[in-house]
């Protein structure tokens, strides 16, 4: 009964059959409108507004950015896979001897009043950009379509992306590139299914290779993987279903069997005897599905041969699955043709419902992505123009970001936000640690310490020095490391470190190395002033010779130069550190930024060179000059100290008056003993050298940060903070501007790409609005 009203239907379509071509061919052209289309002309496989959206996305290459979802055949070489495209689309798909499928394959079926047959190839994702121009500019419409024209057109697809023999002797046997067929007709369905090329294990000689096995593989499972691809797996029966790891492929990328479809080919062709393991998968026992199988038979050699028409595929296919046992036993629904066309229909419409709304987020997520990697790269700089524009622009946020470190404003650039980028606060930090650093470490001799403690708290200068029994600052494991690399003696806590900053490599030997210094040596008493004083003494009576002081303060400050080094070496080493650091964020390309470093490298030495020159030239001032000072401060330390001397030698004649006050009677005062005057020179000497040291020391520090850090090194017009910026950039010649500003040729294709792939989904985009 079915097949009778099939035949009728039949009858009624081929009446009103028209054909696309005008013109005539050694083999009737084939009319693309088929018999089990037809029969849903007035229904459409899927939401015909989703299905073209769907197609156009195919056409422009959002599939290469996004999955999509999408119809895919696969299966192994000589599984009937192309037989069952030929069911689906009743297209005539060129047979040879060769390998048929060498790339994938869209068809595309779209409902029109003008009825079309359009042929064009999207370019494989990472193609070169010469190839991908040459496949775009090449298209076909046809105004007829058999065997013969489709296999000419294919022949011309395959000469386009390159598959066959080359000039240079290579062979390409298959491409990433893929054809597009578009169809379309005011009778036809809105649906679109993928062929991709059969699997292979074995090569060929002179045709395969292990490489195109390899490349196959990679194809056909980069369509498997997307998770929006609904897959006929096609398995041919007179097989060992076992064995057939395209299963196992399946079940690898779609665990719960939600998107695989099983299709069984040539039934006809098992053997007696295997049909009841064939029945059993069908029926769900084996081999299980959660979308099922579904059993097709392949048209024989003689079907194919047989021109007069008098037998479609699905009337051969009826007859054979209403005769045949046990295919007869089997629900109409899982066999044939008609029946698979009509589970596809009902499975592509649930499919596309759920996954429309969730292609249309990840196409903006996507372009927003790839918009972000784009601008990471800057702008383009292929021309002088672009270049020098670029690097002026990079210079001014540079200069942005320098002054934002410099005064503080951390939240102005988030950069900034890396503390070891933050050179207000690295400056300060180090500033501090320098300072008392040179209170504990910068003497070389302790003075009298009994005397310390006559200080009030109110005379206590915050550098005053006097005696630790620890350092200041307890280095980190690294500058530890860089001691022992540098051949110092191990660290123990009596010893200090001069440096607290890592080195960069390309300016270590530029700074000064790590040392280590011992407080092991100071005196507790006032001999050492003895000693010089007895050895330097001359005709003088009761007094000493002026530069006295200046021996002793040299002998006294002699460490101020190492721990001074040092504090100037870790300022150099966080400047250096946040140039490179800044440089590295903003300039695009490890050529560009080596040109741009290698050219403000020699600027950077003589600007580093010249702190270090300053650094000395002050350590020299107090160290090699005489001991001048016009600070109100000496006198009032020397006072100070002086009347401490007194107050100790009275303080066992002190007793308290009627007010609780401590007094010394005048005639108490004859009683105090009297030194020599050799003690009381040796004690003058005492209180004046550290009168002096104590002004020196903080003259020093204060001269060491404002001269040496502050306006040489941070804030001051050479500093080498300011060294990049948009003068120094017009300064350069041409050629510089070129080395450094030009973009590299992985950039360049890195941007090509990106900008294509940007132009792909902004047209996803608007498709999908």
């Amino acid at each position: 009964m079915a097949n009778t009203k099939g035949k009728s239907e039949k009858a009624t379509r081929t009446k009103s059959r028209k054909r696309i071509s005008t013109t005539e061919s050694s083999t009737p052209p084939v009319s693309i409108r088929k018999t089990h289309r037809k029969t849903r002309s007035s229904t459409s496989f899927v939401d015909p507004h989703l299905a073209e959206k769907i197609d156009k996305l195919l056409a422009c290459g959002v599939g290469n950015d996004v999955n999509l979802p999408q119809l895919v055949v696969v299966g192994q070489q000589s599984s009937g896979k192309s037989s069952v495209l030929e069911g689906l689309t009743s297209l005539p798909f060129p047979r040879d001897s060769g390998l048929c499928t060498r790339f994938a394959t869209q068809i595309t079926f779209r409902r029109d009043v003008i009825s079309s047959v359009n042929a064009s190839i999207t370019p494989g994702k990472n193609t070169s950009p010469e190839h991908q121009a040459k496949v775009k500019a090449w298209s076909r419409e046809m105004a007829e379509f058999d065997t013969d024209i489709f296999a000419q057109v294919m022949a011309e697809a395959n000469e386009i992306m390159g598959v066959g023999p080359h000039a240079d002797g290579h062979q390409s046997a298959f491409s990433k590139d893929v054809f597009n067929l578009v169809i379309t007709g005011p009778e036809e369905g809105h649906f679109s299914v993928i062929d991709v090329p059969g699997r292979f294990k074995r090569t060929e000689t002179g045709v395969t290779t292990k490489d195109d096995i390899a490349m196959v593989e990679e194809m056909v499972y980069g369509y498997m993987k997307n998770p929006r691809t609904i897959m006929l797996v096609v398995v041919p029966c007179n097989t060992d279903i076992a064995t057939q790891d395209i299963i196992e492929k399946a079940e690898e990328v779609d665990p719960l069997g939600q998107r695989t479809l099983g299709i069984l080919t040539k039934p006809d062709l098992i053997d007696r005897g295997a049909e009841s393991a064939i029945v059993d998968i069908m029926e769900g026992r084996k081999h299980q599905l959660a979308l099922g199988w579904h059993l097709l038979r392949n048209p024989g050699q003689a079907d194919l041969l047989r021109k007069d028409g008098s037998r479609s595929r699905s009337s051969e296919e009826s007859i054979f699955f209403e005769t045949k046992s046990p295919w007869n036993l089997l629900g109409s629904d899982k066999v044939g043709v008609e029946s698979l066309l009509i589970r596809l229909q009902d499975l592509l419409e649930g499919h596309l419902q759920r996954e429309f709304p969730k292609v249309k987020q990840d196409i903006r997520q996507k372009l927003t992505n790839v918009e972000n990697q784009l601008q990471s790269l800057g702008p383009k700089r292929q021309t002088l123009m672009e270049q020098t524009h670029y690097l002026s622009q990079t210079a001014t946020t540079y200069r942005d970001i320098a002054e934002a470190a410099r005064s503080g404003h951390y939240a102005q650039n988030a950069l900034l936000q890396d503390e070891r980028l933050r050179l207000a606060t690295i400056v300060v930090s180090r500033s501090d640690i320098f300072a008392k650093d040179m209170g504990t470490f910068g003497q070389a001799f302790s003075f009298n310490k009994d005397e310390a403690e006559g200080d009030t708290e109110d005379d206590q200068d915050p550098y005053r020095p006097t005696h630790s029994s620890g350092p200041a600052l307890r280095p980190p494991g690294v500058i530890r490391e860089q001691a022992r690399m540098a051949n110092v003696s191990p660290p123990i806590e009596e010893q200090y470190f001069s440096r607290s900053i890592d080195t960069p490599l390309e300016i270590a030997d530029l700074v000064s190395p790590p040392m280590v210094l011992n407080d092991d040596d100071l005196e507790q008493d006032d001999a050492w002033v003895s000693k010089l004083w007895h050895s330097t003494r001359g005709y003088e009576m009761g007094t000493f010779q002026s530069h006295l002081i200046g021996d002793m303060m040299q002998r006294q400050a002699k460490k101020w130069r190492i721990i001074s080094m040092g504090y100037v070496s870790d300022i150099i080493c966080a400047v250096h550190h946040f140039i490179t650091s800044v440089l590295t964020s903003l300039v695009v390309g490890e050529r560009s930024r080596s040109a741009l470093q290698s050219l403000l490298m020699e600027s950077l030495k003589v600007y580093y060179a010249n702190a270090f020159r300053q650094t000395d030239y002050l350590v020299d001032m107090d160290l090699k000059g005489p001991p001048v000072t016009h600070d109100p401060a000496f006198s009032s330390h020397l006072e100070t100290l002086r009347q401490a001397r007194v107050r100790e030698q009275v303080a066992g004649k002190a007793m308290r008056d009627s007010n609780n006050q401590m007094v010394v009677r005048l005639q108490d005062l004859s009683g105090i003993r009297h030194i020599s005057n050799e003690q009381h020179t040796i004690r003058e000497i005492h209180d004046v050298l550290r009168a002096y040291y104590t002004v020196a020391l903080t003259r020093f520090v204060d001269g060491i940060r404002r001269h040496v850090i502050d306006h040489i090194l941070i804030v001051g017009p050479e500093s080498p903070l300011k060294l990049f910026s948009p003068l120094f950039v017009s300064s350069l010649m041409p050629a510089q501007v070129q080395r450094i500003g030009d973009e590299e040729p992985k950039i360049r294709v890195r941007r090509q790409a990106l900008e294509q792939q940007i132009q792909r989904l902004a047209e996803g985009k608007r498709i999908l609005q």
